[in-house]
């Protein structure tokens, strides 16, 4: 952090020069250039791994420039990600699985802080902010949008899908997840003169875009090296002490590793646990989902009142394939987005929940259409066979049309495939 500190320090002089001019007054600047790469040596090797090694000396120069200029927004932001930097332990996990740069990791930094339950005003949702037309585009539903683990595996299903058209350059891939692979292609033919880089194009993308790539450089250059240790995320609101307990462990303890975390826990937290032991967390009883390096996410039984948005628990079933616990005694909480006309005794005639508890879980929620709610529910999958619809269905396992969208975000009209798998409430 001190070496970008200093070259940020070096090319403070020159930061009211716009790309365009900096790059045609390259020959230039070669006397200045001598001192200045030799503090570069961190950025330029985060530039290989990221698969933009072919940038020339004036494009990289010109890009650590771009970057200093986002030093505010990371310094406003920067408390994320010392408190959250646990997520990066399985994000890197499942992006080393999917044959990616573990750098992608700090993706979620730059579109949510790392929040599992992150909405922006244009409908983008999770941790990887993705929209709904891209969701359906790689065959998930808007509800695993909030599942970290799913809208991990979508992610980077779709970076590898902006690999082929752009190439390792991660940057002119982060360009095309950002704005959209058909606006960043369609610049590149407008300005074909320009070189096949994010400095080349970096004038033509939209403003948000030009942002995009330098906070990502910048989150990487910053965070130092990801953490190996074991991790917990929080499924759903507790305290530093009820978890240190379910984990065996003293709230001391817990506190030690996670400084800069307050006693009181939500949702989508995730912490650092002891790792200089031979502690065995797969006996945890608690509100956390843990994971390690080594072993992935730790099975255990199912309790009452478990959340399923986080991790690979995000489905009551999925849960409980992989543990003693029965799928009709498995609660779990999940995201849904309402149909029009719901209110609250029939989301209670449903599920089976008491309104009072669902007031509870969702107290800022005003019953609008398209609005996300948490459900407590009981479910099980089904899969239908030729010949189905959603109405036959729906008669079939003792529910409604209307309760079988809801669950499985579909149309009234969408028609049914055999072998198409549903969930259904008991």
């Amino acid at each position: 952090m001190c070496s970008l500190l200093c070259s940020f320090a070096l090319l403070a002089g020159c930061q009211h020069t716009p790309v365009a001019q900096h790059l045609q007054k390259a020959d230039g600047l070669q006397s200045e250039r001598v001192s200045e790469v030799s503090n570069l040596a961190p950025f330029q090797a985060l530039l290989i791994r990221l698969g933009a090694e072919h940038y020339d000396e004036a494009e990289r120069l010109a890009l650590h420039h771009i970057v200093q200029q986002q030093q505010p927004w990371f310094e406003q932001n920067a408390a994320h990600l010392t408190t959250q930097s646990c997520h990066l332990v399985w994000l890197a996990a499942e992006l080393r699985a999917a044959d990616l740069p573990e750098e992608y990791a700090y993706v979620p930094f730059v579109e949510s802080s790392f929040d599992p339950f992150a909405v922006s005003k244009s409908g983008a949702a999770g941790m990887w902010q993705i929209m709904p037309i891209t969701a359906k585009s790689l065959q998930i539903t808007p509800a695993q949008r909030f599942d970290p683990i799913e809208a991990t595996r979508a992610a980077a299903k779709l970076i590898k899908q902006h690999q082929a058209v752009f190439g390792d350059d991660a940057l002119m891939v982060l360009s095309a997840y950002n704005a959209g692979e058909g606006s960043v292609v369609r610049r590149l033919q407008e300005n074909y003169q320009a070189r096949r880089t994010f400095v080349g194009l970096h004038s033509a993308l939209p403003a948000e875009t030009q942002h995009y790539a330098p906070r990502f450089l910048l989150a990487n250059l910053n965070a130092g090296s990801i953490s190996r240790g074991p991790i917990a995320v929080v499924e759903r609101r507790t305290s530093m002490t009820a978890i240190a307990s379910s984990l065996a462990l003293s709230p001391t303890q817990l506190q030690k590793v996670n400084p800069a975390l307050g006693t009181d826990l939500k949702a989508g937290q995730c912490l650092f646990l002891p790792m200089n032991d031979s502690r065995d967390y797969t006996a945890a009883r608690g509100p956390v989902a843990v994971f390690t390096p080594e072993q992935g996410w730790l099975r255990r039984p199912v309790l009452q009142a478990d959340s399923g948005q986080i991790a690979r628990n995000s489905l009551v079933q999925n849960i409980t394939s992989k543990s003693h616990a029965a799928s009709k005694n498995a609660a779990a909480y999940q995201t849904v987005r309402l149909p029009a006309g719901a209110s609250w005794s029939w989301l209670a005639d449903v599920t089976g929940v008491p309104i009072k508890q669902l007031r509870r879980k969702n107290p800022k929620n005003h019953m609008r259409a398209g609005e996300a709610i948490l459900l407590p529910v009981r479910e099980r999958v089904i899969v239908a066979k030729r010949g189905d619809t959603l109405s036959t269905l729906a008669q079939h396992h003792q529910t409604d049309v209307r309760t079988l969208t809801l669950l499985n975000q579909l149309q009234k009209t969408q028609m049914v495939k055999a072998g198409q798998k549903l969930r259904i409430w008991n």
